[in-house]
Parts: C-alpha cells; sequence; structure tokens
C-alpha cells in the first residue's frame, strides 16, 4: 500500500522554562522529554488509531507530525516527501478546541470563512459546506449560530471545517469524545465506508472499542514510546501498557 504518512524515529521535548521563570523549576534547568524513537506509517486508506494514558503525548506527536510543533530528531514524510508547507496544505486536522470558531456567525457562514482561509472563493466554499453539511447531518443548523449547537454538532462542525479542502490525509484528536453513544457509531461507520475510505486517517482516541470497529493499526504510546503496534490489544494488555511510567 501507498504511505501518506511516514514518522522515523521521532522525538520531542519541551524546552526548560526560560529566563524569570526558571526558579520554578526549583533545581537545574531540565527540558520535558514527551516522545522518544516513535516510528510508524499511516497508508492510503488506512485507519490508525492512536491510544495511551492522558499525558503519554497523544496531542503531542499530532502537533509535531503537523508542524506545530518542532522535532527534537527524527523525520516525517507527507506522501513520499519530507513533510513541508505543500505536503501539510493536504492535511486535515480536527481538534478538541472549539474555540477556534466564530460563535456569533452561523455555521454556513464560519465555513465559508474557513473555507476562505483554504483560497476557496465563496460559491465554492458554500458547495463544499453544504457537502459535508449532508455527509454529517449537519444541514438543518447550517443557518444557526455556532453558539447554539450542542457540544455533538460543534464537533460535527468541526470536522466540516477540516474536510473543505479535501485532505488526503485526515488527522483527528478525540473526535467521536462529544459525541453520543450512537452518534459515535455511525461516524466510525461513515469514517470507514463513507466518501474518506480512501484517503488516510490517523485518530487519536481512549475507546478500545473504537479502535476495534475501525478495524486498522493500533499504536499504544507508554513511556515517550510506542509500545504497541498492529492490532488492537485486549483490555488486560490495553490497562498494563498504560500503567507504564510516563
Amino acid at each position: 500500500m501507498r504511505p501518506a504518512l511516514e514518522v522515523a524515529d521521532l522525538r520531542f521535548a519541551y524546552p526548560a522554562l526560560p529566563g524569570p521563570l526558571a526558579w520554578l523549576a526549583r533545581g537545574p534547568a531540565r527540558t520535558l522529554e514527551v516522545l522518544e524513537g516513535v516510528s510508524f506509517r499511516a497508508d492510503f486508506g488506512e485507519r490508525v488509531c492512536l491510544m495511551g494514558a492522558n499525558g503519554a503525548g497523544k496531542s503531542t506527536l499530532l502537533k509535531v507530525i503537523l508542524g506545530f510543533l518542532e522535532p527534537c530528531g527524527g523525520e516525517i514524510r507527507l506522501f513520499g516527501r519530507p513533510a513541508d508547507r505543500e505536503g501539510r496544505r493536504r492535511v486535515g486536522y480536527v481538534h478538541p478546541d472549539e474555540r477556534s470558531f466564530y460563535w456569533r456567525l452561523t455555521v454556513l457562514q464560519n465555513l465559508e470563512f474557513f473555507g476562505g482561509l483554504w483560497g476557496l472563493d465563496r460559491r465554492e466554499a458554500r458547495a463544499r459546506a453544504s457537502e459535508w453539511a449532508e455527509e454529517l447531518e449537519l444541514e438543518p443548523w447550517l443557518g444557526r449560530p455556532f453558539a447554539d449547537l450542542s457540544t455533538g454538532l460543534r464537533q460535527r462542525t468541526a470536522i466540516a471545517r477540516a474536510l473543505l479542502h479535501r485532505p488526503d490525509l485526515l488527522v483527528l484528536d478525540e473526535p467521536t469524545r462529544s459525541l453520543d453513544p450512537p452518534s459515535a457509531a455511525r461516524f466510525r461507520e461513515w469514517l470507514s465506508k463513507g466518501p474518506l475510505r480512501d484517503r488516510a486517517v490517523l485518530l487519536s482516541t481512549h475507546s478500545l472499542e473504537e479502535a476495534r470497529a475501525l478495524g486498522g493499526p493500533c499504536l499504544v504510546l507508554a513511556g515517550r514510546r510506542l509500545a504497541w503496534q498492529g492490532a488492537p490489544p485486549d483490555e488486560e494488555a490495553l490497562r498494563s501498557l498504560m500503567e507504564t511510567p510516563l
């Protein structure tokens, strides 16, 4: 299969506290190592689930892949080339922070605005917003202010936003966290069998059920490294992995 994402020997550490804040460390300043020797790949058509305890580095790993944080070492390749600005334009990202939306604007106005940031004219942005709203069952709320939406509907709006530029790799940070069980199940089915089935997906989750339902490889971060790669582990093995010291 053709890789969309390749990560090799990735390392990342948060720097020591700077200048006037250094005294808070109560001792010699030191970095906080978060990721060490992380290697994996995500192929087109594959759903790769990333798991780990809170604080294990899941969100940090996603941010390094997306270019929000600079790695200390290792390599990230997107679509067969070293990750660069052009490659990252082919990546969509869904994160759990809904504060990035304009709460007084309607759902459609928000999607039109963010479509414009991707270089879409208003007509094309509106067409794509309507397309993904239909797929995600958002149509009845397109004219409603974002502030009026439930948490689950806001999450669906975030997913629609990430798809406006038709990315080849979709990175999702706990996308079903705010969805009720039936909605989460429908989303997983749509992710596997819907219009994204030929694209690569990297998804962080705390749900072993979700990892199994998506049917792809599972990565478990523990002790700064990938402690597991392959089919989702059983519950006992996952519990043991998550007890590894951070």
